[in-house]
This record gives C-alpha cells, structure tokens and sequence, in this order.
C-alpha cells in the first residue's frame, strides 16, 4: 500500500504537481526517508551525486563553504544537477534545523519515468525554469555586490583624497 502522505508530499513538488497519480504511486515505494541533525551536512561539494532530495519538514541551506547561497523549506528539492547529469555536486547543503527529507536515486526516477515521456517534458521544464531563475538571482545579486564594491572604493577614494589633500597642507 502506497503512503498517501508520502504522495501528498511528492504532489506539492512543483516537478511532480502535474504527474498523473499512477505514476507518484509508482515512485513512492522507492522513495527513501532520511532525518538530519541540525548543521548535520547533507551533501558535500564534489562529491558523486546520484540523488534528488525533497524536503518533508526542517530547513536546510545551500552553501559553498561558509557562503550561504541559499536556504530552503518543506515542499521544496535539491540536488537536481548532478542528478540529472552526473556530474560532481556544485554545492554543499546541511540541514539548518532537524529535517526529514525524502531521497529519489536517479535509476528509480528513470525506471518509473522511461516510459513517461509527457511527465518527463514537464519535469526537464520545470527544472529548466528553476535553473534559468537561480541563474539570474545570481546575475542580480553579483550586479548588486558590484554596486556596493563600486560605492565603497568611491568612498574610499574620496577620503584619501582628503587625505592627500591634508597632508599636501
């Protein structure tokens, strides 16, 4: 019997919102629960990844070392990239307070979706939408880190100006 909640939990995913329910039924049995400790770490940087993570409860954040680059919450996933391609993980994540997360490996998610191409479209967009999204929340947080870089060494300039001027007197 396949867990309603589990389900439930899966559907309010925003890549599995519009999955017809025969295919969460499918997926759920093969989806594995995992609790963390607050500051526990979750994924490491460089790391194989095999796996997307949802998030049932708790919080986690995204981080490259000690920069924070993200924080998340229930309903939402991570872990997308290197389970789509394989390649090594770009980003750590560690649970900023106790969370249950659930795991999906990529041969379940391909196992159930191989014969789903219609679902499987849906998903690659989503998933395409929320790159092309944290790709210019990056672009619109560097633009503003420059700006105040910018204002900073005006300000900077503009006092060892007075300075020089000071001295030069």
């Amino acid at each position: 019997m396949t867990d309603p909640k589990l389900i439930s939990i899966l559907r309010k995913v925003d890549m599995f919102h519009d999955a017809p329910q025969s295919v969460l039924e499918e997926l759920a049995p093969l989806v594995t629960f995992h609790e963390y400790k607050q500051n526990q770490l979750i994924i490491r940087k460089g790391d194989s990844g095999d796996s997307l993570y949802i998030i049932a409860n708790g919080r986690v954040r995204v981080h490259d070392e000690e920069q924070v680059v993200a924080s998340m919450e229930a309903g939402n996933f991570f872990g997308e990239i290197s389970f789509l391609d394989a390649a090594p993980r770009s980003m750590s994540v560690s649970a900023e307070t106790e969370s249950v997360l659930y795991r999906i490996s990529r041969n379940d998610f391909y196992k159930v979706f191989k014969n789903q191409p219609e679902v499987t479209q849906i998903i690659v967009s989503t998933l395409t939408q929320r790159l092309s999204t944290q790709n210019e929340k990056v672009i619109t947080d560097l633009r503003m880190r420059e700006a105040e870089l910018s204002k900073l060494v005006e300000i900077r300039t503009e006092e060892l100006v007075l300075k020089n001027d000071a001295l030069s007197k």
